[in-house]
């Protein structure tokens, strides 16, 4: 039996000034026995990081903010497409607080 658990960044998306970027929860499992296997899969939606003129914020699905650094080190892909989105703004972001500035 194999179950594996991730959280991935999705498709960004512009609307005007902003960005947003998709996370979802990605699980996996598997049961292999002689000749009989059965494999099942879920997506389910985990949060959204909006990045804007002011930074970026993350969301969760009920719309309450999270630690941004704690989905950026558990979601593949996220950091660069946050840094993509934030350098095609043409201003500078800080890439410890992710907000308008820097440091």
């Amino acid at each position: 039996m194999l179950n594996r658990r991730a959280l991935a960044a999705g498709e960004p998306l512009c609307v005007g000034e902003i960005t947003l970027i998709p996370v979802a929860e990605v699980c996996s499992s598997s049961f292999v026995q002689d000749d009989v296997g059965a494999f099942v899969g879920t997506k389910r939606a985990e949060a959204v990081v909006a990045v804007g003129p002011w930074g970026a914020i993350a969301l969760d699905v009920h719309g309450r903010e999270r630690p941004l650094g704690d989905l950026l080190e558990e979601a593949l892909g996220l950091e660069e497409l946050v840094l993509e989105a934030s350098s095609s703004r043409r201003e500078r972001i800080d890439t410890a607080s992710y907000k308008r500035g820097g440091a």
